[in-house]
């Protein structure tokens, strides 16, 4: 195989980062994430009828969704939705959660507690 075909191959799956250089992803705000299932396989349930009917994998993944802001201080969830072979959900940082649970800065000194949150959170969820 030459070495332009080796070179396609190898990059065949490659995907852009979606990430923004030098961006902080534990500063207060919200943030719309997909996590997909390895190989996309539908591993949550199928759409019948045009509604989604999650099997006990698609329950269990949304029994630990909700779960996540029980175990963080600075993570409030907003929508979200559960399909075969992936997830889409919003997650909140917030600052403080005695300013109403809203992303508004409030507090620095907390900004440690914080550091990586977003990576923490999806980690912690895909480690399920």
């Amino acid at each position: 195989m030459d070495a332009n075909k080796q070179s396609t191959k190898r990059h065949k799956h490659y995907r852009k980062p979606l990430r923004l250089k030098n961006y902080d992803y534990s500063t207060a705000g919200f943030y719309y994430v997909t996590l997909c299932t390895k190989n996309k396989i539908a591993y949550f349930g199928e759409i019948i009828a045009e509604k989604m009917i999650l099997n006990d994998f698609g329950k269990i993944a949304e029994y630990y969704w909700r779960q996540i802001a029980e175990y963080y201080e600075h993570i409030v969830l907003d929508e979200f939705i559960i399909m075969p072979n992936h997830i889409h959900g919003i997650i909140i940082i917030c600052d403080d959660i005695m300013t109403g649970r809203c992303p508004v800065t409030t507090n620095s000194a907390i900004d440690e507690v914080r550091y990586g949150m977003l990576s923490k959170v999806v980690n912690s969820y895909k480690g399920i």
